[in-house]
C-alpha cells in the first residue's frame, strides 16, 4: 500500500491530536521552540491513510538538509521497527521531505545492525513502576547524600536556566566534551516544563536560592528521558547528584512512565556510564542511522561512517562480549 505523505510546517488537526493522546512529547507543537533554539526547522510529516505521523527536526549542512525522524529520539514504535519496514519509511519521507539524509536515533538496541553508523551504551530501567533503590551501595550513596546536602533544598521548577546552563557547560568542559546546547535552548525547556507536565525540572538550591545543581526529564509515550544533569563543583562531593537523579527517577514514575533511559553516553567516559548503572538494572545500546538519498546524501552518509568507525567497532565489541 502506498502511504501518501504530507509535509507541513503546522501540524493538522489530525495529526496533533494522536500526538497529543499518545503523550508523543518530542511530535507536539509543544516541542517546536525547543528544536528551534537549536537550529532547526521543524516540519511534521503525516500519512492520512494509516493515520501516523511524527515530526522532522531538520538541520542545514554543507548545503544539505539533514532530517531527524524525532529529536532527540525517535521513540518507541521506530525502537521496536525492523529495519527492512524502516528502511521503506525513510525512503518515502525523504522523497516527499526532499531530504539528502535522513538520521533515525532508536534507544533500547540489543545490538548494533550493520546498516547502523554509530551505537553508544545506554542504561535503563524497564519497570520503573517497581523501581526502589535496592543496592545496598545505591542506599548508602543516597543516605550520605540526605546527610551532606541537608542545607540544599530540591524543587521541580527551574528559575534560573542560565544557571543551569552554566552548570552544563562546566560538566561537558570539565570531561573534555563540545558544548552543543545553548542558553536559548535551555530557556525553553524551561518555560516548556512550565506548563506541559510531559517535562519536568528539578533544581537543588542552596539558602540564597542559588541553584547548585539540576536534571531534566522528558515523557514522551510511556517512556521517560533523562535529557540533561549537572552538579556544580564543590558540590559534587556532597552527593546532591545522587538526590536529583533520585527525585527525577521517582518523577518519571509520578508522570506514569514504565521505563526510563538515562540515554546514551559517549564510549570514551566509561565512568558516566557507570554512575547510570548504579541506578539501573539494564543495559543497551542508542544506535543512529543514517539513510541516504541521491549522491549527496551518500557522501555525507559515508563520511559520517568514517568518523564515528572507532565508536562503531566498540560498539559490535560491547555485544560479543556481554
Amino acid at each position: 500500500m502506498k502511504i501518501d505523505w504530507v509535509v507541513s510546517a503546522e501540524p493538522t488537526s489530525s495529526k496533533h491530536d494522536p500526538a497529543s493522546r499518545e503523550c508523543e512529547l518530542f511530535s507536539s507543537p509543544e516541542w517546536i521552540p525547543v528544536l528551534k533554539a537549536l537550529g532547526a526547522t521543524p516540519r511534521f510529516v503525516w500519512s492520512p491513510s494509516r493515520r501516523i505521523g511524527m515530526q522532522l527536526a531538520i538541520f542545514h549542512r554543507l548545503g544539505l538538509k539533514i532530517g531527524y525522524l524525532g529529536f532527540p529520539v525517535a521513540g518507541e514504535r521506530f525502537d521496536e521497527m525492523d529495519d527492512e519496514a524502516m528502511h521503506r519509511l525513510a525512503s518515502e519521507i525523504q522523497k516527499t521531505a526532499g531530504i539528502s539524509l535522513l538520521r533515525l536515533v532508536r534507544s533500547g538496541q540489543k545490538e548494533i545492525a550493520p546498516t547502523a553508523t554509530a551505537a553508544f551504551p545506554e542504561a535503563r530501567i524497564d519497570r520503573l513502576e517497581d523501581w526502589v533503590p535496592k543496592d545496598k551501595r545505591l542506599q548508602k550513596d543516597l543516605a550520605f547524600a540526605r546527610r551532606s546536602s541537608a542545607d540544599l533544598q530540591i524543587r521541580g521548577e527551574c528559575t534560573d536556566p542560565a544557571a543551569c546552563h552554566l552548570l552544563y557547560c562546566e560538566a561537558v568542559r570539565a570531561h573534555g566534551g563540545k558544548v552543543r546546547y545553548t542558553l536559548n535552548y535551555f530557556s525553553c525547556l524551561a518555560r516548556l516544563a512550565d506548563r506541559d507536565p510531559r517535562l519536568r525540572f528539578y533544581i537543588a538550591v542552596d539558602v540564597y536560592d542559588r541553584i547548585r545543581g539540576f536534571s531534566v526529564v522528558a515523557k514522551n509515550q510511556r517512556t521517560a528521558y533523562y535529557l540533561h544533569g549537572a552538579v556544580g563543583g564543590s558540590y559534587r562531593k556532597t552527593g546532591i547528584g545522587d538526590r536529583l537523579v533520585h527525585r527525577m527517577i521517582r518523577g518519571a514514575a509520578e508522570m506514569g512512565c514504565t521505563r526510563l533511559t538515562m540515554m546514551a553516553s559517549p564510549w570514551k567516559q566509561p565512568g558516566l556510564h557507570s554512575y547510570k548503572m548504579k541506578w539501573c538494572e539494564n543495559q543497551r545500546l542508542t544506535s543512529t542511522t543514517d539513510y541516504a538519498r541521491g549522491l549527496s546524501g551518500s557522501l555525507l552518509s559515508v563520511g559520517s561512517r568514517f568518523t564515528v568507525r572507532k565508536w562503531r567497532k566498540h560498539a559490535q565489541n560491547w555485544h560479543s562480549t556481554k
